[in-house]
């Protein structure tokens, strides 16, 4: 069995943080179904597939992990490089409606209650650790949000691309 993560940084956080937070979760939740569908499922490439944003240390990534019994690292980084290339054309024919609706997704998602109070307890932790101390951070990510542009979108994603400047990508390789 072989485990894969690509990681890409994306620089520390700063005054856009909010607006950056937002355009990787907007990422986030344009990229996941297709990458699940096409890596996993079309391609069976691996039993997992999946993605996530994150923060480490105050600096904003963006990661794309495989589990996988059937490919080495080297074929799964170069799918996972092949996929990005095909999503970003997918991304630039996709319809404004269908835009709208992962921007209102991700929207929905920040704007939900925190269901139990452990839920509030880590959020507040969370701040407190990192010292930002921006205990509404949900409502400033949800209002950067609204003014991203599928171009917004573009730019994360051509930023992760091979061959792109200033590109910071991490293999993190298990077997």
């Amino acid at each position: 069995n072989v485990a894969v993560e690509l990681y890409w940084q994306f620089g520390p956080q700063g005054k856009e943080e909010a607006r950056r937070r937002a355009e990787v979760d907007l990422l986030e939740d344009l990229i996941s179904e297709p990458l699940f569908d096409e890596l996993r499922t079309k391609q069976t490439l691996g039993y997992v597939a999946s993605c996530t944003g994150r923060v480490s240390h105050r600096v904003l990534g963006f990661s794309v992990w495989l589990l996988s019994s059937k490919f080495g690292p080297a074929e799964i980084c170069r799918r996972v490089e092949a996929f990005l290339v095909q999503f970003r054309e997918k991304l630039v024919i996709m319809s404004d409606e269908d835009f709208a609706r992962h921007v209102c997704s991700v929207a929905s998602q920040k704007l939900e209650p925190p269901r139990t109070l452990q839920s509030v307890q880590a959020s507040a932790w969370a701040e407190l650790q990192e010292r930002s101390h921006l205990f509404d951070r949900h409502l400033h990510e949800t209002v950067a949000l609204s003014t991203l542009t599928r171009n917004d979108a573009l730019q994360l994603l051509q930023s992760m691309l091979p061959g792109s400047s200033g590109q910071r990508r991490l293999a993190i390789v298990a077997v």
